[in-house]
């Protein structure tokens, strides 16, 4: 009889073993297959997110090449404006100044400029030329102290354009219009 419940033992023994056994293949086994279905997963979600990335990345170049493209067109545009504006400002300023000096060598010579029209600087070589047309009245000896102050002016000033007249009711005074063209060097401002 012992010997039949050591037997008995053992056969529930490896029953239950054996019930263990099959629980865990059956209950395990799909779950072992399911994770090595998801480490396969894994490595092909990996290898497209590489991909992707990739290709994000390659995307993400073009734009931004575009976009360094424009800014370099845009910053191109800037830097011409800025010269224009440059250009411009200088020619408003030379104009001013050379103005200025056709003023002071006429007060210095006791005339009073009825009109000053500055026209537009052109280009000659090396050099800008600003025509200025002035009309006033004066004397002889006034005209020439004027010609003689704008001489000594730091403006080189050529005459292009002088007219006399004379007119019986100003006497001794003379009409006169004058066309003086200031000299100076294209890329300079005048001092």
């Amino acid at each position: 009889m012992e010997q039949r419940v050591r037997n008995i033992l053992r056969l529930e023994c490896a029953g239950i073993i054996l019930g263990v056994i099959l629980v865990s293949v059956f209950d395990f086994y799909p779950k072992l297959r399911s994770a090595g279905e998801l480490k396969k997963d894994i490595r092909l979600m990996r290898k497209k997110n590489m991909a992707i990335s990739e290709a994000d990345i390659e995307k993400q170049k073009a734009s931004l090449r575009e976009q360094l493209d424009r800014k370099r067109n845009d910053l191109t545009a800037i830097q011409q404006l800025v010269r224009q504006t440059r250009d411009k400002a200088m020619h408003i300023e030379n104009t001013l100044l050379i103005t200025q000096e056709m003023v002071n060598a006429a007060s210095l010579s006791k005339i009073e400029l009825a009109s000053v029209k500055s026209k537009a600087a052109e280009t000659k070589g090396k050099y800008k030329v600003l025509p200025v047309d002035t009309s006033f009245q004066c004397t002889y000896a006034e005209l020439i102290t004027f010609l003689s102050n704008l001489k000594a002016s730091p403006v080189a000033w050529v005459v292009t354009g002088l007219s006399i007249n004379r007119d019986e009711n100003i006497l001794p005074k003379l009409d006169i219009r004058m066309t003086a063209s200031a000299v100076f060097a294209a890329d300079e401002a005048v001092k």
